[in-house]
Order: C-alpha cells, then structure tokens, then sequence
C-alpha cells in the first residue's frame, strides 16, 4: 500500500493518500476547500510519486472518509513516554511543559528544542460527528516534521493514527480512538 503527501494547488494544505487497491488514479476532495484532486500513481515499483492534477472531475466522485482515516475516530491524543494528552474540539495549542507556557497542552519532557508553544492542532468534529485533526507550524521558529517530512510554514497536515510528530528532539506519537 503506497501513502503520499501532496499539496492541495488551491489552499496548500498537505494531504495524506493511500493507494490501498494499487489505483493508478485516485480521485480525493480537499477537506480544506473542497476541489477535487486528481492523484495518479506511476504502477512502477522503483518510482511511486503522485503527479496532483485539478481535473475536471465531478465532486461527488469521491469521499474524503474513504482516503483519509482520521475521520473514523471520536477521541484525539499525542502520546509521549507512557503518558496520554488529550486534545479538545478546537484549537489546541501543543508545547513543552513549562510555568511559563501558554499552552493548553504540555508536554511533559526536558527537551530544550521543543517550544512551550511548538504547534498548533485544530480539531474539528464533522457533522457526522467524526474527528478531522489538523497541524500547523504557529508560526514557531522551531521545525515539526510529521512522519520525518519537515512543515513548512504556512502547511497544514491532516494527521493520521499513529503519525509521528517530532517537536524539537522529541518523538510524539498521535493516536486516534472511538
């Protein structure tokens, strides 16, 4: 199953999609702004990059639920050492632990390099009442790499269960539940 991140031509928010059935095109609807995007995947096995293309396809073509997992789960969390931090619908402010943070989410670690406001994660709940969690960069100096691809700075990811987040030298897991 290949998994690839391209950016929506139109809001650039990244986007996370499988190729679970080995399609060699693959029709999504960005959850940001709603077009419809066009994936094709080379079927070479050396080389399986997308090529996204704003084609003119219907836009009910596809379901977003089905490309992108994050929507099956009710409860959202970063995992770190052991230790559980639940995120709330709305806007989640996530940093090192500190007296001095202002972040609604701190996590407990000595690492220098990680911020007391490292990210931002805006949690949506959608009128199916499904989950739709979102990371940005909160314009921090600090990098966030999510899955070892580094975040720009006006990107937006669309996170998946058990993504890896690294925050300064530390290595957060995101976990979804029902």
């Amino acid at each position: 199953m290949n998994t690839v991140r391209i950016k929506c031509p139109k809001c650039s928010v990244l986007l996370e999609v499988r190729n679970s059935k080995n399609e060699a095109v693959k029709s999504i609807k960005c959850p940001k702004c709603g077009s419809v995007l066009q994936i094709r995947f080379r079927v070479e096995k050396e080389e399986e990059k997308p090529i996204p293309v704003d084609a003119g396809i219907d836009e009910e073509e596809t379901s977003l639920e089905t490309v992108l997992p994050t929507t099956h789960f009710s409860k959202a969390m970063f995992i770190y050492d052991g230790l559980r931090y639940e995120l709330n619908v709305g806007m989640n402010v996530v940093g090192r632990r500190s007296s001095q943070s202002t972040a609604n989410v701190q996590i407990q670690c000595g690492d220098i390099y990680m911020s007391r406001s490292h990210a931002n994660v805006n949690v949506v709940k959608t009128s199916s009442g499904k989950l739709r969690c979102i990371i940005t960069n909160g314009n921090n100096k600090n990098p966030i790499f999510i899955n070892g691809v580094e975040l720009e700075k006006d990107d937006e990811v669309i996170l998946s269960h058990d993504d890896e987040i690294k925050m300064g030298n530390t290595l957060i897991r995101f976990a979804l539940e029902k």
